[in-house]
């Protein structure tokens, strides 16, 4: 673990470095508007967060504390998102998104906003079931929209029928990369692929 030091040139836990970054990205967004300009306009949003506590985040000084409630009022009043606050490297500037691991800032945004998964290898073994279960039910979805589309190939009219097929193309494609991470997580799945012995 990386030792606590208020020195900017001191490596910092990885909570502090977090609040950091985040307060020093404040601050740049808000340019030449004062900590007392931000206060006012997180009252008039509705959670007001007092200048000194800025001024604590402005000097990169406010430890490891920082509530959500506090990271999403001080995005809405300077207009922008929260990961933009969080994560302003973005696409590939490195960020430690968990303590010891490192990604590209744009997976980390999209890890947060639940487009990503972390890498399987950094999840436990419940974290891996949870995982499972989230394909799982990928799996069924597309598999209903599978069955949905393979009926509308057999449209009676030939736009349609083609808008099935195509539609039905693209989502098998996603099932077949579905199924396959599926059972190399060691689940079962009753889907033929083409390379399957049996399918």
């Amino acid at each position: 673990m990386t030792q606590i030091d208020d020195d900017a040139s001191e490596p910092r836990e990885w909570s502090e470095e977090l609040v950091r970054r985040f307060g020093l990205t404040a601050k740049e967004w808000r340019g030449k508007r004062s900590a007392k300009w931000l206060s006012e306009r997180t009252a008039e949003l509705g959670h007001h967060i007092p200048s000194t506590v800025i001024a604590r985040l402005d000097s990169g000084h406010r430890g490891s504390v920082l509530s959500v409630a506090e990271v999403i009022v001080i995005a809405a009043a300077l207009e922008t998102s929260p990961m933009a606050l969080l994560y302003p490297n973005v696409p590939d500037g490195p960020v430690e998104l968990l303590p010891g691991e490192t990604m590209p800032s744009i997976d980390a945004v999209q890890w947060v906003s639940g487009e990503k998964r972390i890498p399987r290898e950094s999840l436990s073994d419940s974290a891996r079931g949870a995982y499972r279960l989230e394909n799982s039910r990928e799996y069924v979805h597309f598999k209903e929209m599978a069955d949905r589309a393979r009926r509308q190939s057999f449209a009676s009219h030939e736009g349609e029928r083609e808008i099935g097929r195509k539609a039905l193309e693209d989502i098998e494609s996603i099932l077949v990369n579905l199924v396959q991470t599926i059972r190399s997580s060691g689940w079962p799945v009753d889907y033929p692929l083409k390379d399957d012995s049996n399918g």
